[in-house]
């Protein structure tokens, strides 16, 4: 599964960079990324609706401690109900909202490598404070 949800993502960046997209920055380019308000704005917008997308109850989701990883990724933790109507607690997730990819915490070694990949080390832009409302 996991390795599916890595093969969309490789395709979908080579078709989104094939009509003109801008690509996500390289390893060593994310050093010194500085994050653009449009890319990290619709980042953040693509990615919530997408992770509401696949609820349950998308009217029960909240989220906390979002952030995007080079204004290309949206990682954070998301909460919402179960099928029964209880809360099923706070999950980290990794979404790539354009394409509306989302991977949930199953706490696998393969979704903690993508969290260490993706989100690990990231911190809060200006422009994300100011986006959600920190």
């Amino acid at each position: 599964m996991k390795n599916l949800f890595l093969g969309m993502i490789l395709l979908s960046n080579v078709v989104s960079w094939a009509q003109g997209a801008e690509a996500p920055p390289s390893p060593v380019e994310q050093k010194s990324y500085k994050s653009k308000p449009a890319l990290a704005k619709k980042a953040l917008a693509s990615g919530k609706a997408a992770v509401v997308n696949k609820m349950k109850d998308p009217s029960s989701t909240t989220f906390k401690n979002l952030f995007t990883r080079n204004d290309w990724f949206l990682c954070g933790e998301v909460n919402s109900k179960n099928s029964f109507g209880g809360y099923v607690g706070f999950k980290r997730f990794i979404a790539q909202g354009d394409i509306g990819l989302v991977e949930f915490d199953d706490e696998s070694n393969d979704f903690n490598r993508l969290w260490s990949r993706d989100c690990e080390g990231a911190k809060l832009t200006e422009i994300e404070q100011i986006l959600i409302g920190k």
